[in-house]
């Protein structure tokens, strides 16, 4: 599997578990919001620099 796409599944899969956590009520709206942010950049970024 190449790095980009491994990077992809791996983003996918901390946004998931992100998800659960906000709906069980163990994170607020707003740090679900910008955990995925984060998430999001850090993924922009190296699949920038992978090119």
């Amino acid at each position: 599997m190449n790095l980009e796409l491994e990077l992809a599944l791996l983003c996918e899969k901390m946004v998931d578990i992100l998800k659960e956590l906000r709906e069980k009520s163990q994170i607020t709206e707003e740090e679900f919001v910008n955990h995925t942010k984060l998430k999001i950049e850090f993924l922009q970024r190296n699949l920038l620099e992978a090119k």
